[in-house]
């Protein structure tokens, strides 16, 4: 079974236009995705921080972390409530935090068949793993 997750990386916190969408098929969980940033961090496919742009960024990620079809890919902004999720995460670069990471989770399906979330918890990627210690595959 896997647990599947959206992350949005976002250049503006308030735009969506500013937002790259990714879906992940595999390891969605808090632990699992925070590993995967981490990796396209030290993979060196995106610019180095403090420089952030969503969509680079989005782009590195999946090549980072691709290991086969289907397990990581972009999806459209404008498509996302159409796609499945277990936890959806919007990800940015703040300059005086790093990376900071909101975590939110599938509420189920509205009158319109379209997925909705709630956002539980927002802070640093480096506490990430803190907010989720009991939640993995």
């Amino acid at each position: 079974m896997s647990t599947n997750a959206i992350i949005f990386f976002q250049s503006d916190e308030t735009s969506e236009p500013y937002s790259s969408g990714v879906y992940q098929h595999w390891d969605g969980y808090p632990s699992g995705v925070q590993a995967t940033i981490n990796k396209t961090i030290e993979s060196g496919l995106a610019w180095e921080l403090p420089r952030f742009e969503a969509d680079e960024f989005a782009a590195a990620f999946i090549a980072a972390n691709k290991k086969k079809e289907g397990d990581y890919r972009h999806i459209d902004t404008s498509t996302m409530y159409n796609q499945y999720f277990d936890f959806i995460y919007f990800v940015q670069h703040d300059d005086d935090l790093g990376i900071t990471v909101t975590v939110g989770h599938n509420t189920g399906a509205n009158e319109l068949d379209k997925y909705t979330y709630q956002c539980n918890w927002s802070g640093t990627l480096d506490d990430l793993h803190v907010a989720y210690p009991n939640v993995a595959a």
